[in-house]
């Protein structure tokens, strides 16, 4: 996409990199062009990735670059943040089967790794997914999305920032935000989730927020003292993490 003039305003602030976009377009095709250009300058092929609605656009302006430049296949290994309990794995509300949908049915990778939604022992699943991350080298860039609530994976407000991969039981602004995805069967109260330790040890972080129901969770990130009560804000402590944001959802900070 050919981009003539720069199409954000950029902010420092309290140790963020911001970037507001007026247009969802130029946003996605940024976030895009983020990934590339961390594999083009990087050893760390390892890429951490979201999900939910705020994610759909960013999966198929990937695809769409992708196929734009003939790539059928990225080199990189994925790791999924977070993914629900209770559920087969090839249930349609998981992860797994959002992943499938949105992206590894359309582009290759070298390899994929999401938590078991139907594991016997979550506990031992959480374990072995931490694990599973630090034996491929850590998480080179990371892509988050942001809760209502503030919550980054799922680590609801109240987590402590040294937490890594754990179970967790859904706040209800969680459970209220996303059982509107759940047509046909009751959403699960729990989950496995990259701890904010987990997180904070990617190398690179990039936060996406649209619409103006985030404008609070941005402002608590970015302009309170960082506090488990608003589990994002922690990412002021990391050095190298960017929030793309459009206009309502910058609409609380006082810039």
């Amino acid at each position: 996409m050919l981009q003539t003039k720069r199409a954000y305003t950029e902010k420092e602030i309290n140790g963020l990199h911001l970037r507001i976009y007026a247009s969802h377009q130029y946003l996605y095709s940024d976030a895009v062009k983020i990934l590339f250009n961390h594999l083009s300058t990087s050893k760390n092929r390892n890429i951490g990735l979201a999900t939910g609605a705020t994610f759909e656009p960013f999966y198929a302006e990937l695809v769409s670059q992708c196929k734009a430049m003939g790539k059928e296949r990225l080199e990189v290994n994925t790791f999924n943040l977070d993914e629900y309990l209770g559920l087969s794995r090839d249930d349609p509300n998981t992860y797994a089967t959002y992943m499938q949908r949105h992206l590894f049915s359309k582009i290759a990778v070298e390899g994929s790794f999401i938590p078991n939604s139907n594991a016997a022992y979550p506990e031992i699943e959480a374990s072995f997914y931490e694990n599973l991350i630090r034996s491929k080298g850590g998480i080179g860039l990371q892509y988050l999305g942001i809760g209502t609530n503030g919550h980054i994976g799922f680590n609801e407000p109240g987590t402590a920032t040294d937490t890594i991969t754990h179970t967790v039981e859904l706040s209800e602004s969680t459970i209220s935000s996303n059982s509107i995805y759940f047509k046909t069967a009751r959403m699960p109260h729990k989950a496995i989730t990259m701890g904010i330790g987990t997180i904070l040890s990617a190398d690179k972080i990039v936060l996406i927020a649209t619409g103006k129901s985030k404008s609070a969770a941005i402002m608590g990130s970015v302009m309170q003292d960082p506090s488990p009560d608003v589990p994002a804000s922690a990412l002021r402590m990391h050095g190298n993490a960017t929030i793309l944001i459009d206009a309502p959802a910058a609409s609380s900070l006082r810039l």
